[in-house]
Order: structure tokens, then sequence, then C-alpha cells
């Protein structure tokens, strides 16, 4: 894993195997070869289609019990393809203002899951779909973890990779500018761990 890199959390309205789903927060936090994180952003995303999300769906409805985004927070967000050229133009800028200290001519991105997040630019944010993406934070730490301990197909989760990283990860909230940072901690730590001694559930 090269830095810098972006790391990205997004909420959304369902999972990829929902057809319907689509990203309605992302937050994207940009990570240094030193472990400073410079600059970052997060907005909420509304559809130009407001009859996009069905909010009555039991997706929908189980999904805004986690993040507790509301459709009234969404009526009033910033529609998906204005965010998507912020967000294209701010990762042009942060090549230009650190291609020349840590030569980078494209900013890759990473996330937890960079599979789901992907599927959810797609829908929603095809600019930033276009982006190069980095390896996995989550296959990362799965590599990190004794085998022993990855018997469940989802297993680790991320507040449980922040444990064995000796981290603090008690943030309950599910929003994405949270979540996007503890991802970039994560993924610091792992790279700079003792990839000699196993991670090990606690």
């Amino acid at each position: 894993m090269d830095l810098p890199v972006i790391v990205i959390d997004t909420e959304t309205t369902g999972l990829p195997e929902h057809p319907d789903a689509v990203a309605i927060e992302i937050a994207l936090v940009l990570l240094m070869p030193d472990g400073s994180k410079p600059f970052a952003l997060s907005s909420l995303l509304r559809p130009e289609d407001p009859n996009e999300i069905v909010w009555t769906h039991t997706h929908v409805r189980e999904t805004m019990t986690i993040h507790g985004i509301t459709p009234a927070h969404v009526a009033l967000a910033p529609v998906a393809k204005r965010v998507d050229d912020l967000l294209d133009y701010t990762r042009r800028y942060a090549v230009g203002c650190y291609g020349q200290q840590w030569p980078c001519e494209d900013l890759a991105w990473t996330s937890w899951r960079t599979e789901f997040e992907a599927e959810m630019f797609r829908r929603s944010l095809p600019k930033v779909a276009g982006w190069q993406t980095a390896p996995c934070i989550w296959e990362l730490a799965r590599e990190s973890f004794r085998p022993e301990d990855l018997a469940k197909p989802h297993y680790p989760s991320i507040k449980t990779t922040a444990h064995a990283l000796g981290l603090q990860a008690d943030r309950n909230t599910h929003r994405a500018l949270p979540d996007a940072l503890l991802a970039a901690d994560v993924l610091y730590a792992l790279i700079h761990r003792d990839s000699t001694q196993p991670l090990e559930v606690s």
C-alpha cells in the first residue's frame, strides 16, 4: 500500500444486492505517509430524481435505523452530481499539492470494503467510480489475523481490527466521516505493525 491515499466511506439506502440502493452520504480522508490527515470532506447526497429512493422499502428502513439519515436530511442535501464534481476537483487539487513531495500522478482510493463502495459509486458518483483503487483495507486486515480467527466469511469487523491494533474504536455512530477516519487509522496501523506477529482477537 502506497501513501498518500484517499480513504472513503459511504452510507447508503441498502446493500449492493438491492438494485435500487444508492449512496446518500460520502466522506473522504487524505491519509499521508506520516499518518497525518490534512483534510477530510463529507457530504450528504440527494439523487437527481427524488423518487429514486423508496423510503418505505424494508431494506431502506433497516439501513435508516443504522445510520439515522432520514428523508428530511436527504431532501436538503446537494445533488449527487455536484458532490461528484467537487470530489473529483478535490482529488486533482490534492495531487497538485502533494504530488511533488510524494510523487503521485494519480491518488488512489481505498475503504474498509472497496467492492461495496465501488458499486455505490457506479450508481451514484460516476466520476469517483473512475478513480484508481488501492488494496482493500479489510483484505489487508484478513491477511494480518491468525487463520483460526477467520472462520466467519465476513470477519473481521473494522472495530475488531482496531481493537487488535490497540486503537480506540468506541465510535457507535455509523456515519461516513467517523467511519472513514477510523478506517484511515486502521490502515495506517496495519501498514506499520510488526508483520511477523499475527493479530489476535481480544
